[in-house]
C-alpha cells in the first residue's frame, strides 16, 4: 500500500516526496491501512536554486548518479552539488561498521561543475560535513536488496548517525530502492533469487515495504528497481545494463531522472531537451513513461505502452561509388548517396584519421551516409590525398575540388537544395580551413558564403600536428600560424552557419581550441551563426561508435539541417 508523506522546508527550499507515514505514537502498534486508503496532501515543487545531494553508497549509487548533473542543469538549478561515498559492492552493515569506526575507507566522488572528482581514504563524516547537503540517500549492497532479513536494525543506526552528523537541521533522508539484475546476469548474488529477475524484484519491492515503509525513518524513497523494471516492459526489453547489473547508459539516465523527480516534483515537461545527452533523445518517450509510472506507482510494475519500435519512414537512395572528382591523384574519389526524389539538402563529408589515414569506406562512414541518405539528405563521401602521398596543402586543394566537382553535380541534374560541409577530426580541419581561409572555395569558383552550412566534429585549429611533424617540429606544439585554421578567422571572416563539436574526453587541449574558436569568431562578428556544443564521451564517438541502433552524429547531422531549412 503505498502511502504519501509531505514535509514542508522553510526557507530556500519546499519539497514533496513520495515517502513513509509516521504514527502519531512510537509506542503503539500502527493501524492496519484501508485497502482502498489514500492520504492526499498539497504538493509542493522544489527550488531551483540550490541542490545538494549525497549518496552513501556503492557502484549503483555511481549509476543513479551519473546523469544526474546534467538532469539538473537541463531543470535550470544554479548551484548543483552531488556526492557519493564509494565502496564497490558496500553493504548497510558495513557502512556502519565504518561510520563507528570512523574509517578512512571511501572513495569520496564530488560534482560541482559537471564532472566528478575522487578522493580516496575518506571518512564518512568528512564526507557528511563536507556540504550542507540538502538530501542524502542511504541503499542496500545489490546482493542483499532483495534479502528481507539483512534489512535490521542497522538501518536506523545508519539513518540516526547520518542525521546527527550533518551540519543542515533541515537535512531530508531518503531510501534508494536499487533494481533487480538482467534476467542473464552471472552476478555470484544472483543465486540468492534463483537466477529469477522477477523473484529478485519481487524481494526489493517486498523488503522495502515491510521494512523500509514501516518504520517511519526515512522522508522519501527513489524507486529505482520499479523504473528500470517497467522500461524492461518495453520494446528495448532487458537491455538497460551493461554487465547484468550495473546499468548503462538510457538505464543510468533513467535511474539519475527518477532520483531528481522523486526529490523535487518538478514537471518533467520543463526539462530542457537541448541540454541532455542527446543520444537519448529516441528513446525519451519511454524514458518518461517508466519514471512517471514509477513516482506514480513506486511498489508494482506498469506495463509500457511502447511495446514496438517505432517504425521509420526510409527513402530510397541510389549509390554512385567512386567518381573521380580531380586527376591528379588516384585517392581523389568520392561517394554520393542520392536520394530518388526531384530536390534534397545535401552535406558533403571529409573523414578523419589524422591526415594519414581513415577513408570513405569505413564502416561508420557508410552507416552514418546511409541513415542520412535514407532520411532524404543527399551524403558524399570524400577521399582526399594522405600522407606520404599528400603535401600541404595538397588536402585542401582536394577538398575545393570535391566541393567544386559536387555542386556541379547537382546543378547540373537540375538537383535544388541547400550544401553542407562536415569534417570529422583531420576532416574538420580540412573543413575550418575552407570556411577561414576563403582563397581555397574562391580558387575554384566558389565563395565561402555559398556552403549553407558547416559541421565541424573536433577539429583542430591549431596547425595539425602531422602538418607540424612535416616539418620536423614537435607534434605537441600549439601553433597558430598560416596553416592553423584559426589564423585566418578576422572581421572579414563570413559564412552562413557554422557548429563546433567537441568533447568531453577529447584530445588533449581539444575543447579549450574550440572554446578560443568559438570565442574568436564571436569577438570579431558578435552576430556570426556560430554555436558550440560539448559532448559526452571520446574523441568523436557520435560518429565512430554507434548508440544502440544508430549513430548520433546522424542525428546532430539531419537536425542541423532540417533546422536551417
Amino acid at each position: 500500500m503505498k502511502k504519501i508523506f509531505c514535509i514542508l522546508i522553510l526557507g530556500l527550499m519546499f519539497f514533496c516526496v513520495v515517502g513513509c507515514n509516521k504514527t502519531p505514537d512510537d509506542d503503539k502498534k500502527p493501524e492496519e491501512p484501508k485497502e482502498e486508503e489514500e492520504v492526499k496532501v498539497e504538493k509542493v515543487i522544489a527550488s531551483r536554486k540550490s541542490f545538494k545531494l549525497l549518496c552513501v553508497g556503492n557502484s549503483f549509487s555511481d549509476n543513479a548518479l551519473n546523469y544526474a548533473y546534467s538532469i539538473l542543469n537541463a531543470f535550470g538549478v544554479q548551484e548543483i552539488v552531488l556526492g557519493n561515498l564509494y565502496i564497490g559492492g558496500c553493504d548497510i552493515e558495513t557502512h556502519v561498521n565504518n561510520a563507528a569506526l570512523d574509517k578512512p575507507s571511501y572513495v569520496y566522488r564530488k560534482n560541482t561543475t559537471g564532472a566528478f572528482t575522487s578522493s580516496n581514504g575518506t571518512k564518512m563524516s568528512t564526507g557528511l560535513k563536507d556540504e550542507n547537503w540538502d538530501y542524502i540517500t542511504l541503499q542496500q549492497s545489490s546482493g542483499k536488496s532483495g534479502l528481507i532479513d539483512t534489512y535490521d536494525s542497522k538501518i536506523k543506526a545508519l539513518n540516526e548517525y547520518v542525521r546527527t552528523a550533518c551540519s543542515n537541521e533541515k537535512l531530508i533522508v531518503g531510501w534508494h530502492m536499487t533494481w533487480a539484475y538482467a534476467a542473464n546476469a552471472t552476478h555470484t548474488d544472483f543465486p540468492n533469487y534463483h537466477n529469477s529477475q522477477s523473484e529478485m524484484y519481487e524481494g526489493i519491492i517486498n523488503s522495502v515495504k515491510e521494512k523500509i515503509v514501516t518504520n517511519k525513518l526515512f522522508d522519501f524513497i527513489v524507486p529505482n528497481g520499479t523504473a528500470i523494471q517497467n522500461a524492461r516492459t518495453s520494446y528495448l526489453g532487458d537491455t538497460f545494463t551493461q554487465d547484468g547489473y550495473h546499468l548503462e547508459g538510457l538505464g543510468e539516465f533513467i535511474a539519475g531522472l527518477t532520483l531528481v523527480l522523486t526529490i523535487t516534483n518538478w514537471n518533467i515537461d520543463d526539462l530542457n531537451m537541448n541540454l541532455i545527452p542527446q543520444k537519448f533523445i529516441p528513446y525519451f518517450d519511454i524514458v518518461k513513461e517508466s519514471v512517471m509510472n514509477s513516482i506514480e506507482k513506486p511498489f508494482e510494475v506498469t506495463n509500457s505502452t511502447i511495446t514496438e519500435k517505432p517504425s521509420k519512414v526510409t527513402n530510397e537512395y541510389d549509390v554512385l561509388n567512386n567518381q573521380a572528382y580531380s586527376e591528379i591523384s588516384a585517392s581523389c574519389k568520392l561517394d554520393m548517396y542520392l536520394p530518388k526524389t526531384e530536390n534534397f539538402d545535401t552535406v558533403i563529408h571529409f573523414h578523419g584519421g589524422g591526415l594519414t589515414g581513415g577513408s570513405k569506406n569505413d564502416g561508420a562512414h557508410v552507416a552514418i551516409a546511409s541513415e542520412i541518405a535514407s532520411s532524404g539528405v543527399g551524403f558524399v563521401s570524400v577521399n582526399y590525398r594522405l600522407y606520404p602521398e599528400a603535401k600541404y596543402p595538397d588536402f585542401f586543394i582536394d577538398a575545393a575540388n570535391a566541393i567544386k566537382y559536387v555542386i556541379d553535380y547537382l546543378s547540373n541534374n537540375n538537383i535544388k537544395g541547400k550544401v553542407y560541409i562536415s569534417g570529422q577530426s583531420a576532416g574538420a580541419y580540412i573543413a575550418m580551413m575552407l570556411c577561414f581561409n576563403k582563397e581555397y572555395l574562391k580558387n575554384v569558383g566558389i565563395e565561402v558564403t555559398d556552403i549553407d552550412g558547416w559541421i565541424i566534429e573536433a577539429g583542430q585549429p591549431t596547425t595539425h600536428f602531422n602538418v607540424l611533424a612535416e616539418e620536423g617540429l614537435d607534434t605537441q606544439l600549439q601553433r597558430i600560424d598560416e596553416k592553423a585554421p584559426l589564423y585566418y578567422i578576422n572581421q572579414a571572416t563570413k559564412f552562413k552557419n557554422l557548429l563546433l563539436i567537441t568533447y568531453t574526453n577529447d584530445i588533449a587541449c581539444r575543447e579549450a581550441q574550440t572554446l578560443l574558436t568559438y570565442q574568436t569568431i564571436l569577438n570579431y562578428n558578435p552576430n556570426a551563426k556560430v554555436e558550440m556544443r560539448v559532448y559526452e564521451g571520446n574523441h568523436c564517438i557520435n560518429s565512430t561508435t554507434p548508440y544502440r541502433d544508430y549513430y548520433i552524429h546522424s542525428k546532430i547531422i539531419l537536425d542541423y539541417v532540417n533546422k536551417n531549412k
